[in-house]
């Protein structure tokens, strides 16, 4: 009886520190299954803007002199920014944008700019609250070591919409939704750092124990119904 004695001890403090962690993985999961991933990526937050087309517009080839002074290029791409024609060009240095017709370097967007640019894609029904060009890319989005520009509208999920300095695109869009998904995401895989590890080592821990707290139920149930042949 002696080993039976230590089974369920075992078993009775395995469930007590695993059980812990089980139910923060039933509750994550069902709050990350529960809710659409089409809001969790905040699809709502923004509308759908087609790009106008470049067929009307007058578009120069880009300058010799872009060549020389940028040095090697890693991408060439003729797009748009706020409706007008653009060159968009890769370098080691940055980004640089070019007026399409008459070849003239653009500075990045402005304040003004991002806030109307901002507020044609919001989708929302709150106001905008904040408009910050941030030196970095915050967590939420990466955490990439370049400028972008950060909106906040004040409505009830606190949405935020984030463009890139120099083409106008739309980066991300953020929400609390996906801020208590993130949250949640870290807990259910016990990466309390950077919240994208799956094979942490507090993860396969808490596994381990959770398999032997069920080896260790499974010989309590044996020794349950079969009593008798167990000595």
């Amino acid at each position: 009886m002696q080993v039976k004695f230590l089974v369920r001890k075992v078993h009775k403090w395995l469930a007590l520190v695993v059980g812990i962690q089980a139910l923060i993985w039933f509750v994550s999961g069902v709050f990350m299954t529960a809710i659409s991933i089409d809001l969790i990526h905040g699809d709502h937050l923004v509308k759908v803007i087609e790009p106008t087309s470049l067929t009307d517009k007058v578009v120069g080839p880009l300058p010799q002199k872009a060549f020389q002074r940028y040095g090697d290029l890693s991408a060439i791409t003729l797009t748009q920014r706020m409706g007008k024609a653009v060159y968009l060009l890769k370098t080691k240095e940055g980004d640089i944008v070019l007026d399409a017709v008459d070849g003239s370097i653009i500075g990045e967007l402005t304040h003004e700019e991002v806030e109307v640019l901002a507020d044609q894609y919001y989708a929302g029904k709150g106001h905008r609250v904040q408009v910050r060009r941030l030196e970095q890319y915050p967590r939420e989005i990466g955490g990439r070591d370049l400028p972008v520009w950060q909106v906040k509208y004040d409505d009830w999920l606190n949405s935020t919409l984030y463009f890139d300095v120099n083409n106008a695109n739309l980066i991300r869009k953020r929400s609390d939704l996906w801020r208590w998904f993130d949250f949640m995401w870290m807990l259910h895989i016990m990466d309390y750092d950077t919240r994208d590890d799956i094979n942490t080592n507090l993860l396969r821990l808490a596994a381990a124990l959770g398999l032997l707290m069920s080896f260790t139920g499974l010989c309590l149930v044996w020794y349950r119904l079969w009593p008798g042949r167990v000595k």
